[in-house]
């Protein structure tokens, strides 16, 4: 797997609905062409999944962008189509990671995806508390959640 770099992607794909924007602004901003997967095939015309011009790479190595990665399932259905071009997926970008799930990490190994973000939770808790935007207690109450949300959620419903 090669590092991601603005010289090994070719192509930066976003997820629908809420990859797209992004996606958008990053092609844009690497001077790339871009690409959009649906989640299913459209019901008529071309029934494309995968819409935009893969510019006549016969193996594009694509960049995936979506919004925000939570459980690390919902972008297999993306991968999937990209690798059935086929294209090269080993990296994925998110703005928002949520990076609370343990699940998360095995999805990604699984898919043999490398995952980029902007931010986290953690970094949202760190933040809150360096400027003290929340008391101790609530803090305290944010990262239980945070270490092991199933446990919070049995506890505290």
């Amino acid at each position: 797997m090669a590092d991601v770099g603005i010289n090994n992607i070719d192509i930066v794909a976003g997820g629908e609905t809420a990859g797209i924007p992004y996606s958008a602004f990053i092609a844009d901003r690497l001077d790339k062409p871009m690409v959009y997967i649906r989640k299913k095939p459209k019901g008529h015309g071309a029934m494309s999944q995968i819409e935009g011009d893969f510019q006549g790479i016969k193996k594009p190595n694509v960049v995936l962008v979506e919004d925000l990665q939570n459980y690390g399932t919902s972008q297999q259905v993306f991968i999937d189509a990209l690798r059935q071009v086929p294209a090269t997926i080993d990296h994925s970008f998110v703005i928002f990671n949520y990076d609370i799930h343990p699940s998360q990490r095995k999805a990604l190994k699984d898919q043999k995806i490398t995952l980029h973000y902007l931010t986290t939770w953690w970094d949202v808790l760190d933040v809150a508390r360096e400027n003290k935007y929340f008391d101790t207690k609530t803090l305290a109450v944010v990262e239980s959640f945070l270490n092991a949300p199933a446990k919070w959620q049995e506890e505290n419903t």
